[in-house]
C-alpha cells in the first residue's frame, strides 16, 4: 500500500506528545521530577543510571529488548550501558554509517557526473541529427528539495549544458542509460511491500524527484460522483484505476488508500473524499526511474526551447550502443554535475531519505574493485564500509548492515558500535558537516515535531538520527546534558508493541533521551 503519511519508518502526521511530556506523565517520580518534589535535602537525587534502569524495566517493556549506551564524547567514559554489545535492528540509524563512510571516502566537495552523449552530427543551426544518450551515475540531487531557493527546475542545468554545446534541437530520441549500477533496483533485505510505498522507491543510476510521482485526487461535485484522479509528471508507465473510490457527503470521514499491486505498475485508489474538501495529494513510486527521468528531462528541455522530436526511447542506452558498458561509457561531450556531497548528505539525513542513502552506499562501492563479475555494487559498498570500520576502530562483527538505508529488516548493529562511530566522527576532519546533517530536536528534519515542550532540555540541543520500523524505534546522536557535559548516546528499542493506551515506542525512546539531556553527571 502507498500511505506515505503513515509509512512504517516515517513520523506520524499527527503531532504527538513529546518525550518530555511522557517522561513527566508516565515516569512519575523518576528522574528530574524527584529533585523538584524532594523535601528531604539529605536524600541524593537518583543518578542517570538509576533513572534509565527504572525506565527500561517498566512492565510494558517486559517482552521488549532495550539496548542503550551513553558515554562522554571526548574520552568515551561510559555513563550507562544496557545490552550495549547486543546486535539489534537499527532501522534508519544505519544511515549514520553510510553518511560517515561517504564523507570519509569522498570529502565535502565531491560531485557526481551525469553525461549527455550525442549520437549524430550537430548541424550549424544547432540541430543534433540523432539521439542523445543520458548516462547516469546515481546523482539524486535532481529534486525540488535541492532547489527551494534557486527558482530553477531540478533539470534546468541540462538545458544550460546543451545550449553551451550549441545544441538547440534534438532530431532524435532521449535514450536513458542507467547501467552504471548493475543489479537489483532495491536494497538487500527490503520487503516486497516496501516497494509499493514512496519510501521504498526503486534505486537507479538515473534518479529524479526521489523516483516518485504525484497524483492528485479531487472530490466530485456531489455525493456519489466519482472523484477525479490527476496524474503528474513521472507517471509514465503507471496505471492508476479507481476501485471503490467515491465522493462522500460533507463532514463524512476522509479516507484514501492507494494500493500498489505487487509485481505490477498498477495502483488502485479506494476510499472516500467528502464533497467540498481539499484535494488529496499522494506520491507513488515510478514504474521505471530511468524512463521517468528521461520524460522529465524531455519536458525540461522543451520548456527551454530545445525540442526532442522523437521523445523518449524505451530502449536503454546500454542495450542500444554496441560495446557500451557501465565502467567505460563513450567519452561525453557534455556533462552536468551534482550538488556537493556535503549538501547531499544533509538532504539524506535530515528527512531520512532511503533512496539517497542506498545510492550513497552504491557510490562508495565504486571505490572498491569487484571481486568477481557477479559482485553487486551494493556488496562492494558494504566491503568499503567494512574497511572504513577498520579505520575507525569499530568491530566489524558489531555492524552487520545489508543496505545503506536501514530499511533492511535483516541489518543488525550494537549500541556500542553506534557510540564509537559518533565519537570517531566527532574527531573527523568533516565533523561539522556530519553534525550539521543530523536532525535537531524540536527544530528540523525528523525531529521537528519531537521534544517541542518549552521545558525540554533536548530541544535545540540534541542532534540525533531517528530510526523507525515496525516494532523498532531508535535514536542516536549528541547532546549536552544539564551539567554541561557533551555526551554521545545510542538508544535502541526492539520487539516492542505498545499496549493499548500505553506509551509508544517512539515516546519511550524520547523519554530516555530527555533523561540523558537532563542528567547532571
Amino acid at each position: 500500500m502507498v500511505r506515505s503519511r503513515l509509512a512504517p519508518h516515517h513520523e506520524p502526521a499527527v503531532k504527538p506528545r513529546s518525550g518530555l511530556a511522557f517522561a513527566l506523565a508516565i515516569l512519575g517520580g523518576l528522574a528530574f521530577a524527584s529533585p523538584i518534589r524532594a523535601a528531604d535535602s539529605s536524600t541524593a537525587p537518583p543518578t542517570l543510571r538509576e533513572q534509565l534502569q527504572q525506565h527500561i524495566t517498566r512492565p510494558e517493556f517486559a517482552s521488549a529488548l532495550w539496548g542503550i549506551q551513553v558515554a562522554t564524547a571526548d574520552a568515551g567514559q561510559e555513563i550507562f550501558a544496557s545490552q550495549a554489545r547486543t546486535l539489534l535492528k537499527p532501522a534508519s540509524t544505519a544511515k549514520l554509517f553510510t553518511a560517515a563512510l561517504v564523507l570519509d571516502l569522498f570529502g565535502l566537495n565531491h560531485r557526481i557526473r551525469t553525461d549527455l552523449i550525442p549520437r549524430g552530427e550537430i548541424r550549424r543551426d544547432g540541430t543534433l541529427q540523432g539521439d542523445l544518450i543520458v548516462f547516469g551515475r546515481g546523482d539524486f540531487s535532481f529534486a525540488s528539495r535541492f532547489n527551494t531557493d534557486s527558482g530553477r527546475g531540478p533539470l534546468d542545468a541540462f538545458a544550460d549544458a546543451l545550449s553551451r554545446a550549441g545544441i538547440r534541437r534534438i532530431d532524435g530520441s532521449l535514450v536513458p542509460d542507467d547501467s552504471f549500477f548493475a543489479g537489483r533496483s532495491f536494497g538487500n533485505g527490503w520487503t516486497w511491500d516496501d516497494l509499493r510505498y514512496n519510501y521504498g522507491a526503486a534505486v537507479s543510476a538515473l534518479t529524479a524527484e526521489d523516483n516518485v510521482a504525484p497524483i492528485v485526487i479531487h472530490p466530485g461535485a456531489k455525493p456519489g460522483d466519482p472523484p477525479r484522479i490527476v496524474a503528474g509528471p513521472g507517471t509514465e508507465g503507471i496505471r492508476i484505476r479507481s476501485g471503490t473510490l467515491t465522493t462522500g457527503p460533507e463532514r463524512s470521514r476522509r479516507s484514501i488508500l492507494v494500493q500498489g499491486i505487487p509485481g505490477s505498475p498498477e495502483f488502485v485508489v479506494e476510499g472516500n473524499l467528502p464533497v467540498g474538501t481539499e484535494a488529496w495529494r499522494e506520491n507513488i513510486p515510478v514504474a521505471d526511474p530511468a524512463i521517468a527521468f528521461a520524460g522529465r528531462l524531455r519536458d525540461a528541455l522543451e520548456a527551454h526551447g530545445i525540442p526532442v522530436t522523437h521523445g523518449v526511447s524505451q530502449v536503454r542506452g546500454a542495450d542500444r550502443e554496441a560495446g557500451s558498458n557501465a565502467s567505460t561509457p563513450p567519452r561525453p561531450a557534455i556533462s552536468v554535475e551534482s550538488r556537493p556531497l556535503s549538501e547531499m548528505v544533509r538532504q539524506t539525513m535530515k528527512p531520512s531519505q532511503n533512496l539517497y542513502a542506498q545510492l550513497l552506499l552504491l557510490q562508495a562501492g565504486t571505490t572498491v574493485p569487484a571481486q568477481d563479475a557477479g559482485e553487486t555494487p551494493e556488496a562492494r559498498g558494504l566491503r568499503a564500509l567494512a574497511a572504513f570500520l577498520g579505520r575507525a576502530g569499530i568491530p566489524a562483527r558489531e555492524v552487520l548492515l545489508d543496505d545503506g538505508s536501514g530499511l533492511s529488516r535483516s541489518s543488525l548493529v550494537t549500541p556500542h558500535a553506534i557510540v564509537e562511530l559518533l565519537r570517531f566522527m566527532d574527531r573527523h576532519p568533516h565533523r561539522e558537516t556530519f553534525l550539521d546533517a543530523l536532525p535537531i530536536a524540536g527544530i528540523d528534519g525528523n525531529l521537528r515535531t519531537r521534544f517541542t515542550d518549552a521545558e525540554s532540555l533536548a530541544r535545540g540541543n540534541l542532534r540525533a538520527k531517528t530510526g523507525t520500523l515496525r516494532h523498532v524505534n531508535a535514536l542516536s546522536g549528541y547532546v549536552t546534558n544539564a551539567a554541561g557535559h557533551r555526551l554521545v548516546m545510542a538508544v535502541m528499542l526492539n520487539a516492542y508493541e505498545a499496549p493499548e493506551g500505553g506509551i509508544s515506542g517512539r515516546n519511550a525512546v524520547d523519554a530516555a533521551a530527555e533523561l540523558i539531556a537532563r542528567s547532571r553527571e
